[in-house]
């Protein structure tokens, strides 16, 4: 069974924006001196800086160089997202969905997902896929999920390929197609999504949209279950590489340990 987990990024950085005060508080922050970047986003957020005011929302958030906060919090988002600060318009959304300050409302978040998804924000773009998937603050429309779901895969999303790579393999909201599920979650296993690596390794040891190869399911189990946490879906990473494996002669054993050694070598550097 698939999971998906969507996760925003909270903070501005250094690539979206530069500019006095900004860029201050960022180097404080990525030192670990919180209280020295909440100084320095609390001065130009105060003077109406949109990325200042989305950071100095995060701090309040976060709780760090500042008692945690959510109301204060939600409120410099607003401001930000109000100047049409993507980031902030998906934390404010991101606020709205988890009732975080705020009294929750999906009707809200979809409306600022929205506005930062029109923005090209990935995360926003998978947050709206998913709530039009469970019909959350919007009608559910699967194909209109999917339509979201492919906007964030092709900006490099893992979750949202991952995702994509479930629609096509379910038929929910577009025409099943195995082999572009397998090439999506492919995509997705190659990042080093975890969940994903546990699919291709099911793909690959059934022949789901792929020529069915016991060696790169034996490989993908193994990287699931390196990366997965304990639980169910290690436990499946597990029995699945011991089904892979039992078809295995040593010397196949030893190629698919090799894999995975190239492929853990190659995403090291």
């Amino acid at each position: 069974m698939r999971a998906f987990v969507i996760s925003l990024v909270l903070l501005a950085t250094s690539a979206d924006i530069s500019r006095a005060g900004f860029d201050e508080g960022n180097a404080a922050y990525e030192r670990g001196d919180w209280p020295a970047a909440f100084a320095q986003w609390r001065t130009c957020a105060e003077a109406g800086d949109a990325a200042c005011q989305n950071s100095l929302g995060a701090l309040y958030r976060l709780g760090r160089g500042v008692p945690q906060d959510l109301v204060e919090a939600a409120k410099w988002f607003y401001k930000s997202a109000d100047q049409g600060f993507a980031k902030a318009q998906a934390n404010i959304a991101l606020s709205y969905a988890e009732g975080a300050g705020m009294a929750q409302d999906y009707t809200a978040a979809a409306l600022w997902y929205r506005k930062a998804a029109d923005q090209g924000f990935v995360g926003a773009q998978s947050a709206l896929a998913e709530l039009y998937a469970a019909g959350s603050g919007v009608p559910k429309d699967p194909a209109e999920s999917v339509r979201w779901y492919r906007q964030a895969a092709d900006q490099g999303d893992p979750s949202a390929q991952y995702a994509l790579g479930y629609a096509y393999a379910s038929g929910e909201g577009i025409a099943q197609d195995m082999a572009e599920a397998a090439m999506w979650d492919r995509k997705a296993a190659d990042q080093g999504y975890p969940e994903a690596q546990l699919q291709v390794g099911y793909e690959y040891l059934n022949g789901q949209g792929v020529a069915a190869d016991p060696v790169l399911a034996h490989m993908w189990f193994s990287l699931a279950a390196a990366a997965l946490p304990a639980g169910a879906a290690q436990d499946d990473a597990l029995r699945g590489r011991a089904a892979a494996g039992a078809s295995l002669s040593p010397a196949q054993l030893g190629e698919a340990q090799k894999l995975v050694q190239a492929w853990t070598s190659q995403t090291a550097q």
